[in-house]
């Protein structure tokens, strides 16, 4: 403590030593929150504890942090670790979507690709709409009041057209983390497919929607009728051109890795080779002002797609659990990092009238565009819901969180808006609002809402297989995997890439009727781009190579408890011991 008021009264440190001392303190306390995030995580899902999420958890403490450090005088601190949003979009968001597509389990994915696309793309669209006419409305009826902390007065204030629709743009983009985090892939994989799907989709076409309100309703533009086309055109013309800037990224490092073979000798240099083609294909599309999260995105699926098989066999294991761990600490590092910066704005202007009245807003806003949504299609569709009632509120909730993505896109806003000041702290507080309430109501209403009475596993080949390799772990358990002390040593599951999670189905769903589209696209990557992007590809190599992954997954802990178990004298029995262990299995 004496170091602190030492450093706050200035009188030994120079202005710059004061200002590294305070961005050290700040970076402590950022990683000291990781660590608890991290260690929360665990246990919530250790105990299965229902009642908080650990993004909740983060901000809370992180809140508590900043509040110390106010109340102490140390607002040094809080002006430090203001919330950046170049900080944001270019360091911590990069690796979270990049982890998502890349681990990304693809095949459900693209098998609700319909679901996902009405939620993620008409649903956010329907979604602004809503939110900016009950926006309009609310001021049309009644102004509102904001408290100017400087002056210490309240005054009137409306919003202008421009301000509704750039504040409703951000507002659309939500976050999915505590609502996947409760979905089980084996027995949930329609939902989880489509929760996960909705969420990113969401978020991608959020920043594309503010991005293009922004520009054509400038101070130099007009909003008129032919404002709504060229906002449609523009993001269609940023989407698709995205989407080609990744398939360039992730083509050309399939084809880098097929043809320099030396890359492929480090795990380590893989990793990092990979990674770094991902992330140049985000700067690059950003450079051009196209949307970077697209790109990643995609990036991402086709690195997963074809790069990922050019890899070594460690790679292939090292890239997943690496990439999953870089996503993690970044978002972890997000949330944290909301919780440190909220009272960074305490100097700013805010309305609690605005703050509650937007809420409501948002509950309604998403119930009308996605609850309502899916009955009026199905309705004017006649289609048969794949979604029943219970799974849709489940959706609906999952995404009521407004991401962190919504407050860095706020801080994009021209300095010159008259209301930006009201509208930075609005987003702020619902965006922590949300987090907390819906993160820590989601457990509870995954129980409710998730229960089935009487009805089957939704995928019984998965349950049959998860049941057969737990039998094997307690098995070998068991037998051999206690020290001398007594206590069980902790036994994970191997992590296996989604390439491999459904190859045990490719036979099945080559039986099922397949759209022509579908049918056509596939051949056209079996036959010509899988044998120009990986190396020594064949369906048939490729096949061996999931029976072999299968057997290992399935039989590795047998091998490996009867291999423990004997002794042999020499490197001749050794090889024979081996060779008869394979045999027998």
């Amino acid at each position: 403590m004496s170091m602190l008021n030492e450093a706050g009264g200035g009188g030994s440190h120079t202005e710059i030593e004061e200002e590294e001392y305070y961005v050290k303190a700040g970076y402590i306390a950022v990683l000291a929150l990781l660590l608890v995030y991290t260690m929360m995580g665990s246990f919530i899902e250790f105990t299965k504890m229902a009642y908080i999420h650990e993004t909740g958890v983060a901000i809370i403490l992180g809140m508590i942090i900043s509040l110390f450090a106010k109340f102490f005088g140390y607002t040094q601190i809080n002006d430090v670790l203001e919330f950046s949003e170049s900080l944001f979009f270019f360091v911590c968001l990069p690796p979270i979507v990049f982890a998502a597509g890349y681990n990304m389990k693809r095949k459900k994915f693209f098998q609700h690709f319909n679901y996902i696309a009405l939620f993620g793309i008409l649903g956010t669209f329907c979604c602004f709409t809503i939110f900016s006419f009950l926006t309009g409305m609310l001021f049309y009826f009644q102004p509102m009041q904001k408290y100017n902390p400087e002056l210490g007065t309240n005054e009137t204030f409306t919003l202008t057209l421009r301000e509704i629709l750039l504040l409703c743009s951000l507002m659309c983009s939500s976050d999915v983390v505590a609502a996947v985090s409760l979905i089980d892939f084996q027995k949930e994989p329609k939902l989880f497919s489509m929760v996960f799907g909705e969420g990113i989709t969401n978020d991608a076409v959020s920043i594309i929607l503010f991005n293009t309100v922004f520009k054509y309703t400038g101070s130099t533009e007009k909003f008129t009728t032919q404002t709504v086309f060229k906002v449609f055109l523009e993001f269609s013309k940023l989407a698709l051109s995205s989407v080609g800037c990744g398939m360039v990224a992730s083509f050309a490092c399939a084809l880098c890795l097929k043809n320099m073979r030396f890359l492929t000798h480090s795990p380590v240099h893989e990793t990092l080779f990979v990674f770094c083609f991902g992330y140049l294909g985000y700067m690059f599309s950003e450079l051009f002002e196209l949307s970077g999260i697209i790109t990643l995105l995609t990036t991402g699926v086709l690195m997963a797609h074809y790069a990922w098989y050019n890899l070594s066999p460690q790679s292939k294991q090292t890239t997943s659990l690496a990439f999953g761990a870089i996503g993690f600490g970044a978002e972890a590092f997000v949330f944290a990092y909301l919780g440190l910066t909220f009272f960074s704005y305490t100097s700013y202007e805010w309305s609690w009238q605005f703050f509650i009245a937007e809420f409501f807003v948002i509950i309604i806003g998403r119930f009308l565009g996605i609850v309502g949504l899916l009955y009026v299609i199905s309705f004017l569709l006649n289609h048969t819901r794949e979604l029943s009632f219970k799974e849709t509120m489940f959706l609906y909730c999952g995404g009521m969180i407004r991401g962190a993505i919504a407050f860095g896109l706020v801080l994009r806003l021209d300095h010159s808006l008259p209301n930006r000041e009201v509208i930075i702290t609005t987003s702020l507080c619902l965006v922590i609002l949300t987090t907390l309430l819906f993160g820590s109501l989601m457990p509870i209403l995954g129980k409710v809402l998730l229960k089935k009475e009487g009805e089957p596993s939704v995928d019984h080949g998965h349950a049959k297989k998860k049941k057969h390799n737990d039998q094997e772990m307690v098995e070998m358990n068991k037998s051999g995997s206690q020290d001398k002390s007594g206590d069980s040593s902790s036994f994970h599951e191997m992590m296996v890439h989604p390439n491999f999670e459904e190859a045990d189905a490719t036979i099945v769903q080559q039986k099922k009727k397949q759209n022509s589209c579908v049918k056509y696209f596939k051949q056209f990557d079996e036959t010509i781009l899988k044998p120009i992007l990986i190396y020594k590809y064949t369906k048939e190599r490729k096949e061996k190579q999931f029976e072999f992954f299968n057997m290992m997954v399935n039989k590795g802990a047998k091998l490996e408890n009867k291999f423990a178990s004997r002794d042999p004298q020499s490197n001749e029995e050794k090889k024979n011991m081996e060779e008869k262990l394979i045999l027998d299995d």
